[in-house]
């Protein structure tokens, strides 16, 4: 992996190597950090960064696919579409060439 790409088994990630890894637009996990329905953050500085633990919880409350939704999960859905896909589809990280 080239340096400042997320790592596997990270202690914790910057809202740029998130979005990254799940394909989302940096704005997008602002806005959702914003309305309080994104990963928990913490302040280091200035900037804002998720614990692997937080991430995690909040990926797991997010609806599987083929599940039925409630009416808050259906708008998590349309919202962040590329995270409802990629969770259970692949991993969040792959590393090139394995």
């Amino acid at each position: 992996m080239k340096p400042g790409s997320p790592q596997r088994g990270a202690v914790a990630w910057s809202v740029s190597d998130l979005a990254k890894a799940i394909g989302l637009p940096r704005s997008s996990i602002y806005d959702a950090i914003r309305r309080g329905d994104g990963p928990r953050t913490h302040r280091l500085g200035r900037r804002y960064v998720i614990l692997a633990d937080d991430l995690a919880e909040w990926l797991r409350s997010l609806p599987l696919v083929g599940e039925q939704p409630s009416h808050n999960e259906s708008a998590a859905i349309a919202r962040y579409p590329a995270v409802h896909a990629q969770r259970s589809t692949q991993p969040l990280i792959t590393e090139k060439g394995k």
